[in-house]
């Protein structure tokens, strides 16, 4: 993440954002594993919590996206936005992304 510009990166498996006593301006969360009122005491007052994906489904009827569904329903009632990002999976969303790596307009990090 630092590579493609990000000031700080935070390993979630070895220590937790909110705990660190620091603000942000933008948290992109891709583990999901955290709730959104922990997320937000690390955001600036006028921050940005991005969510990607679903957290993992326990059969609930709304399939583990029920997180972005509460961040969305209550981003314009707090001074922090929370985003949901969420895209279908289809074949022409891949196609487009494929084009946009070749273009060179995407950078690909990719780390194990």
């Amino acid at each position: 993440m630092r590579s493609i510009g990000a000031d700080e990166v935070v390993d979630y498996t070895r220590e937790d954002v909110a705990d660190r006593g620091r603000r942000y301006d933008v948290i992109v969360d891709t583990a999901g594993n955290r709730t959104l009122s922990h997320l937000r005491r690390a955001l600036t007052p006028k921050g940005t919590l991005v969510l990607v994906g679903g957290e993992a489904s326990d059969g609930r009827w709304l399939q583990g996206f029920d997180r972005q569904l509460r961040a969305f329903l209550l981003s314009p009632f707090i001074g922090a936005r929370l985003v949901p990002l969420v895209a279908p999976e289809s074949a022409a969303n891949l196609d487009v992304l494929r084009e946009l790596i070749e273009a060179g307009e995407v950078t690909l990090v990719i780390t194990i």
